[in-house]
C-alpha cells in the first residue's frame, strides 16, 4: 500500500474490539466507587511520535501524574518521569527522540514583578535517545523559566530544534516587566538564543516550518486596536487593523499553499476566516469553505490540514488532502455508533491514534496501523467504569420562556425506568463555552448513584452557533438563568422527572448559577453545590467605576460587563445578581466547595457566599480543597470534591424516594430579584 493511500473496507477494523468488550454489569452489582470517575484519566493527551514509532500519554492515578513513552509494535515501556508536584498538561514531540511535556504550578509572580498568584507552564525536554532531561529556558540570561504558548517543532533543521514562546525581561527606569517573545532552542546542546522581542503590546506569533516568524499581533487593549503584522525582510509591514473591544481576530495558520496567513475575524458581524497574502498583505474576503471553529495544523509543514467541527451531537473531521479524508473516513466508519475523535497521527499517516466514546468501548483510546490493516485498544480513560456502567446520554431540545431553543444533554441513571425521576442540573463554566458530545466523568458519576443529569446549553454558550451565543449578552443572571430551570419545567411535563425532586450543581459559571438558581430564581431547587461559584460580582470584577464605561478599560472588564448588562463596575445592577448580597432570599440547603489556589475564581468568594449565609441564619457547608486550582487538576482533590458533592445531595435529595407530585413554580422570564431588563450591548 503507498503512503497517503486507504483502502480499508469499514469492516476491516473488526479486531478492534478484541479484549475491550467487557461482560455486561448484573443489575445486582453496585455502581463503581466515585473514586473510578472522579480520578485523573488513566490515559491522557495521547501523541504519536513523527516517525510512528512511539507513543506517549499522560498516565493518572490517585495521587499524582507520569509521563510514558511506549513503543508502537508491542507497547513496551521505553521511558517513565513521574511529574511530581507539578501538573501535567500536555505532550509535544520536536522529532522523534525528544518529547516535550508541559507541566504547570500555582505560584506567585517572581521577585521584582507585579502582579497576583497565577498558573505558570514550563516545559521539561524528555531526550529519550541520551535518556535524560532537562528544564527548558532555564537559566537563560533576562528570561523567565516558563513558556506563554505551545512549543513548534522545526521539522527539517538538521539538529532538534524548537520554538518557544516566552517571556523576556525589559528593563528601564528602575521598572521591570515582561513581553512577549520567541526563543530557539538546540534541543542536542541546549544553546537558546532569543529569535524575537515583541512589543508590549505582542500577544501572538505566528511561525512557519523553518522556525521564522512571518506574523506578530500587538493588541493594545484600552484603545481596542488589533494589529497584524506581516515580515518583510528585516522588518515588519502594518498588514491589517481592526477595533476589538471582546472579540479579536486570531491568526491561525498558513494556508495549505503557504502562501498567505488565515486570520479568524468577527467585523463582519459573524466569526469567518479571511486570507492575508503574504506578498501583498491585505485581508481578504470570508473563505466559504474553510469552517471557523477549529483548524487543524499539520505539525509538519505548519499549515492547515483540515477543521474540526464539534455539533451538539457529533464531530466532523474535513482534510484538505482528499487522501487524509478517505483514511479518516475509513477509521471512523470501523466503530459504528460510536463518537470516534481524532487525536494524533504519524507524518505518513499510517499510524492513527483516535478516542473512541460510547456504548461499546465506554471512553478508550485505540491505535491503528493502516499498513496490518487492524487496530488495537490502547487502554481506557476510566478503567474503573465499564461500558455498561453508563447512563444513556442523548441530545434533547427545550424551549426557553421567551421561546428561544435550547440544546442540552440529558444523561440518565443507569438501570431505571425514565420516569418521575430525581434531577441534578448541571450547567457549564464559562459561560461562553459549552458542553460535549460524549462521556462526562462527572454527569456519569451522578447519573450512577440514581440521578437523571441535564447540561442545558444556555443562550450566551459557544460553539452552537451566533445567535445562541449573542442572545446571552445582557443576561447573566436572567434569561441565562431560567434558560436553566425552563429546562426542568420541560422535563417535568414529558413526566421524565419529578419536579420536586431537582437540585442544582455547577463549578465556575456553573457555581454562580448553583447560587443564582437557590437566591434569584427561588421554588426549583432543593438543593445547590457549588464549586468555585462567583457570589458578588462587584467584588470579583474588582472595582466601583464612575458612571460610564472608561476609554481605560480593559478587554476583561468589558466582557464581563458586556454578560451583565452593567454599565460599569460600579452599577448597582451587579448587586441585584450577586447571590451572596440576597442569601437571606435562600430557603434551602447549600454547599460551597473551593480550591486553595484557584487563580481563576478566588476563594475568597465561597468565603463571601459563606459569611452572608451564616449572617442571615441559613444552612451553609464549606469545602476547602488544599492544594487545588480552578480546574480541579489533582485527583486526590477531585475524588473529595465529587464524593462530597454526591454526599450533599443525596442527603437533600435522595435518589430512592417515592416521587411526589407538587405544584411547580410558574416558568419566569426574568428572576424576580433582578433589575428590570436592559437591552444587551450590541455584538461587537
Amino acid at each position: 500500500m503507498k503512503t497517503g493511500q486507504c483502502h480499508e473496507p469499514a469492516a476491516l477494523l473488526a479486531v478492534l474490539l478484541i479484549g475491550l468488550l467487557l461482560p455486561p454489569l448484573s443489575p445486582a452489582m453496585a455502581a463503581p466507587p466515585l473514586a473510578a470517575y472522579g480520578q485523573l484519566p488513566a490515559l491522557d493527551n495521547i501523541t504519536l511520535s513523527p516517525d510512528g514509532r512511539r507513543y506517549a500519554v499522560i498516565i493518572g492515578d490517585g495521587d499524582a501524574a507520569q509521563i510514558q513513552v511506549r513503543a508502537v509494535a508491542d507497547g513496551a515501556l521505553l521511558s517513565l518521569s513521574p511529574v511530581e508536584k507539578s501538573k501535567a498538561r500536555n505532550l509535544f514531540w520536536a522529532g522523534s527522540d525528544h518529547l516535550l511535556a508541559m507541566v504547570s504550578t500555582t505560584q506567585a509572580p517572581p521577585k521584582g514583578m507585579t502582579g497576583r498568584t497565577r498558573e505558570w507552564y514550563q516545559l521539561q525536554d524528555l531526550d529519550l535517545a541520551a535518556k535524560s532531561s532537562r528544564l527548558l529556558l532555564d537559566h537563560v540570561k533576562n528570561t523567565m523559566n516558563v513558556v506563554i504558548g505551545d512549543p513548534i517543532s522545526i521539522g527539517d533543521a538538521k539538529v532538534p530544534t524548537v520554538i518557544l514562546p516566552g517571556l523576556p525581561f525589559i528593563f528601564g527606569s528602575g521598572d521591570m516587566h515582561s513581553v512577549s517573545g520567541l526563543y530557539r532552542v538546540d534541543l542536542q546542546s541546549a544553546k537558546t538564543q532569543l529569535a524575537e522581542k515583541g512589543k508590549d503590546d505582542t500577544i501572538d506569533w505566528l511561525v512557519d516550518a523553518a522556525g521564522v516568524a512571518i506574523a506578530r499581533v500587538d493588541y493594545d487593549e484600552y484603545k481596542a486596536e488589533w494589529t497584524l503584522f506581516i515580515r518583510k525582510g528585516d522588518d515588519w509591514q502594518k498588514a491589517y487593523v481592526e477595533h476589538a473591544d471582546i472579540d479579536l481576530p486570531q491568526v491561525l495558520a498558513l494556508d495549505e499553499d503557504g502562501g498567505s496567513v488565515l486570520v479568524r475575524s468577527h467585523a463582519s458581524g459573524t466569526w469567518a476566516v479571511h486570507a492575508v497574502p503574504l506578498v501583498a498583505p491585505i485581508l481578504g474576503p470570508a473563505l466559504p469553505d474553510i469552517d471557523p471553529d477549529l483548524l487543524l495544523i499539520d505539525r509538519r509543514t505548519r499549515r492547515v490540514m483540515g477543521t474540526k467541527t464539534v455539533d451538539i451531537d457529533t464531530i466532523r473531521y474535513q482534510f484538505r488532502n482528499p487522501a487524509d479524508q478517505r483514511a479518516w473516513d475509513g477509521i471512523a466508519k470501523a466503530f459504528p455508533g460510536e463518537l470516534v475523535t481524532f487525536e494524533s497521527w504519524s507524518d505518513d499517516r499510517m499510524v492513527v491514534i483516535v478516542e473512541v466514546q460510547g456504548p461499546a468501548n465506554g471512553d478508550g483510546y485505540f491505535i491503528v496501523d493502516r499498513r496490518r490493516h487492524e487496530a488495537r485498544p490502547l487502554g481506557s480513560r476510566y478503567p474503573g467504569v465499564l461500558p455498561s456502567d453508563l447512563g444513556a446520554h442523548r441530545v434533547i431540545h427545550y424551549k426557553a420562556g421567551d421561546g428561544l431553543d435550547i440544546p442540552a444533554y440529558l444523561t440518565l441513571p443507569p438501570g431505571r425506568a425514565a420516569t418521575a425521576l430525581p434531577l441534578l442540573v448541571f450547567p457549564h463554566g464559562g459561560p461562553v463555552a459549552r458542553d460535549n458530545p460524549g462521556f462526562d466523568w462527572w454527569a456519569q458519576a451522578m447519573a450512577s448513584r440514581g440521578y437523571a443529569v441535564l447540561q442545558p446549553q444556555f443562550r450566551g454558550s459557544d460553539g452552537l452557533g451566533d445567535a445562541l451565543r449573542e442572545a446571552g449578552y445582557g443576561q447573566w443572571g436572567r434569561r441565562m438563568q431560567t434558560d436553566l430551570s425552563d429546562g426542568v419545567r420541560s422535563l417535568a411535563v414529558e413526566g421524565l422527572i419529578d419536579p420536586a425532586r431537582v437540585c442544582i450543581v455547577g463549578a465556575s459559571y456553573g457555581g454562580y448559577a448553583a447560587l443564582a438558581g437557590v437566591a434569584l430564581d427561588p421554588g426549583v431547587y432543593r438543593c445547590a453545590s457549588a464549586v468555585a461559584g462567583v457570589s458578588d460580582l462587584r467584588r470579583f470584577l474588582g472595582g466601583t467605576g464612575g458612571s460610564r464605561i472608561s476609554p481605560k478599560r480593559s478587554i476583561g472588564q468589558r466582557f464581563w460587563l458586556r454578560l451583565t448588562g452593567a454599565v460599569n463596575n460600579g452599577d448597582p445592577l451587579l448587586d441585584r445578581l450577586s447571590p451572596a448580597l440576597h442569601a437571606d432570599q435562600i430557603t434551602v440547603p447549600v454547599q460551597l466547595i473551593h480550591g486553595k489556589d484557584d487563580t481563576v475564581v478566588p476563594i475568597e468568594q465561597s468565603q463571601q457566599m459563606e459569611k452572608a449565609l451564616k449572617a442571615a441564619g441559613k444552612p451553609v457547608e464549606f469545602v476547602t480543597l488544599d492544594g487545588e486550582d480552578h480546574w480541579l487538576s489533582r485527583a486526590a482533590t477531585r475524588t473529595r470534591m465529587l464524593a462530597a458533592v454526591m454526599e450533599f445531595v443525596e442527603r437533600n435529595n435522595p435518589p430512592s424516594l417515592v416521587a411526589r407530585s407538587t405544584p411547580f413554580a410558574p416558568s419566569q422570564t426574568a428572576p424576580p430579584t433582578a433589575a428590570p431588563q436592559k437591552p444587551p450591548p450590541a455584538a461587537q
